[in-house]
């Protein structure tokens, strides 16, 4: 503790190396593991934690849906015993790294949102989900915008019509999410001096477009691995292109 401050500052933030992940799933009892480090003694916990907080990746796992129940359930009854794990997050206001994921039958699909910009807008899927025989194709990393970009111009080369327009609609619409996502939280987590303060609401709005998008994502995979029709409700989809009457349109 002889060091001077900025210098112990320096050394937390080596210890707590980004990318780390924190893995919180309701359907594993996980919680929040702080390292030993934020014990020694309370000047350090004090000086670390919020560094622990905001160097650190925090995963959720979503509610994952069954073809007899629709998305603009998400979040309802049961299915929001995942935000359990935000109340035990008392440094949540200083979460800058989290990552959304969904569990299908077969795959682990993965949205990552990076909240140290107030503008939001870096959302990033990695290409591992991608069938091995696309993958040297794919950049490491997509953006949401490029992932959908790609698949508009591959999707005419990979798929029947039918199926691509069922595709390219749902698509279309996780920009819409998205784009409305970031708005919401905008709203409800920039203060009036342009300072990010992440809280629950705000993740609320980022979880319900990131389900839309993974499961548009897993979507897609499955499409690319197997013949037959999609399980895509087309009504559903058309539905969804009138933003007023939509569930899920904030």
């Amino acid at each position: 503790m002889d060091l001077p401050v900025e210098l112990r500052l320096r050394i937390y933030k080596i210890v707590f190396k980004p990318g780390k992940y924190q893995e919180l799933s309701s359907r594993h009892a996980s919680d929040v593991v702080e390292p030993a480090l934020l014990f020694t003694n309370r000047q350090i916990r004090k000086e670390a934690t919020p560094i622990f907080y905001s160097t650190s990746c925090f995963r959720f796992e979503l509610p994952e849906f069954n073809n007899q129940r629709k998305y603009t359930d998400f979040l309802e009854g049961d299915d929001r015993v995942w935000l359990t794990h935000m109340d035990k997050l008392k440094k949540l206001r200083r979460l800058r790294h989290v990552c959304f994921r969904l569990c299908d039958n077969v795959d682990m699909h993965d949205v990552h949102v990076e909240l140290e910009s107030c503008s939001v807008d870096n959302w990033l899927l990695s290409s591992d989900d991608m069938p091995l025989k696309y993958l040297c194709q794919t950049p490491k990393q997509w953006t949401v915008l490029q992932w959908c970009e790609h698949i508009a111009n591959t999707a005419h080369q990979m798929l029947l019509p039918f199926r691509m327009l069922r595709i390219l609609k749902r698509v279309d619409l996780c920009i819409q999410l998205a784009n409305k996502a970031v708005k919401h939280f905008r709203t409800s987590c920039v203060t009036k001096s342009d300072k990010l303060v992440t809280r629950i609401s705000g993740l609320l709005y980022l979880a319900q477009a990131a389900w839309f998008v993974l499961d548009a994502r897993s979507q897609w995979v499955d499409a690319m691995d197997y013949e037959g029709e999609s399980d895509l409700d087309e009504d559903e989809i058309m539905s969804l292109r009138h933003d007023e009457e939509s569930e899920i349109i904030w």
